[in-house]
């Protein structure tokens, strides 16, 4: 087509892995026209017009759900009540108008979804008037959108009544798409990418070792120090504490750290408090040269994708502990990729420290492990095909 193919990205759009995705295009800025609507918070200055999914004022929100309550929120109503626990943001009648705004005003060939919910969720729910004659790119988040829910019955209702309604299905693992085969559902997938990282790959050379893996510092990271739903902290403490007693010399650090782990970081002997530098959130460059200087990385849980800290420690040099989940292991071996530890096990996770210390092997590992990302998660390989496949879908 000869004008610049316009996309609408919807969902949580201050999400890293949202716009390192949007990023992809960077390079055919002269071929695509960019904007979005992010139904969480605003990014920060990213090069592209973001529409708030929320009215400005209170006395706007009751205006239009006033003036849209017939037309939109009942034929909204009709299907979703059995879902609708699963929104976690508010009314979805109110975000309707930052979507719907954008949808009129900008009127995109292609709309890219992140996320079940809150962007599928409210994209799907819209009047079909709306949707008609655009294409949709539904990307699943990861393990918590589908691993963590598949035996949920509303979310059983939620993919049923959306995966149909999109174009293309994107997830980063061949389990949600297993999952989906084994519920009955009809879907549409692409050739170009049968599996792609949520954040669209890495650029390997920007993120390479720039210490050898024998000459680093004998330092854990644990990127993901939170107590949620599909991964649980104390185990990995207790772990943790069985590990460094009979690795001494070993540092930690905790980022994303959450109230409820700190509260059992507090509980801890103190020679291993001693030895834990606990950080919140910090920017993703931050965490790279964590990864790049550290000897492990530590990320057991009970539910997830395949995890871009995954991907990064394996392009950073340091050797992954994760769980053997069928989300992550066709793609990565024990023993020549990662070490392997189920995230409620203490025992394994502490063998799992000890054997990372102590390999033989860890610089074929590095070297193996970067060589892999190459040929799976190479961001310049990806966003090449992610053009062709939004180029295919325009037409």
């Amino acid at each position: 087509m000869s004008e610049k193919i316009k996309i609408l990205f919807v969902g949580e759009l201050h999400s890293s892995h949202a716009l390192s995705w949007i990023r992809l295009l960077d390079s055919y800025k002269d071929q695509f026209h960019i904007e979005g609507v992010s139904l969480g918070g605003l990014p920060d200055n990213v090069g592209y017009y973001v529409r708030s999914g929320f009215p400005k004022s209170s006395s706007r929100i009751f205006q239009f759900v006033r003036m849209q309550l017939l037309r939109m929120y009942i034929p909204y109503k009709k299907w979703a009540d059995p879902i609708r626990s699963l929104y976690e943001y508010g009314p979805p009648e109110i975000q309707f108008k930052g979507l719907i705004t954008s949808l009129l005003k900008f009127n995109p060939h292609i709309v890219h979804t992140f996320g079940f919910t809150p962007g599928a969720l409210i994209y799907a729910s819209i009047p079909e008037v709306l949707r008609k004659k655009r294409r949709w790119v539904l990307q699943c988040r990861g393990g918590s959108d589908v691993a963590f829910t598949q035996a949920i019955p509303e979310w059983q209702t939620l993919f049923r009544r959306i995966l149909p309604m999109a174009d293309v299905v994107l997830a980063d693992n061949l389990e949600n798409f297993k999952i989906f085969d084994n519920l009955g559902i009809d879907y549409k997938k692409t050739p170009l990418l049968p599996t792609v990282p949520g954040a669209g790959g890495l650029k390997v050379s920007d993120f390479e070792p720039v210490v050898p893996w024998t000459k680093r510092e004998n330092l854990i990271v644990w990127p993901k120090a939170y107590e949620s739903p599909w991964s649980k902290s104390l185990p990995v403490l207790e772990g943790l504490k069985l590990a460094l007693d009979i690795v001494p010399s070993v540092k930690c650090v905790f980022t994303a750290v959450c109230k409820e782990t700190m509260n059992h970081i507090r509980l801890l002997p103190k020679h291993i408090k001693n030895r834990i530098t606990i950080l919140d959130r910090i920017p993703h460059s931050e965490m790279m040269q964590l990864m790049q200087t550290s000897r492990v990385m530590l990320a057991p849980s009970l539910v997830d994708g395949f995890p871009n800290s995954l991907l990064e420690a394996m392009t950073a040099g340091a050797i992954p502990i994760v769980s053997p989940l069928p989300t992550i292991t066709p793609f990565v071996t024990e023993g020549k990729n990662v070490i392997f530890a189920r995230n409620l096990y203490p025992e394994e996770i502490s063998a799992a420290i000890v054997r990372a210390f102590t390999l033989s092997n860890a610089e074929d590992m590095v070297n193996t492990n970067i060589k892999l990302v190459k040929q799976i998660a190479d961001r310049n390989t990806i966003s090449q095909k992610v053009k062709e496949m939004y180029f295919e879908l325009a037409v």
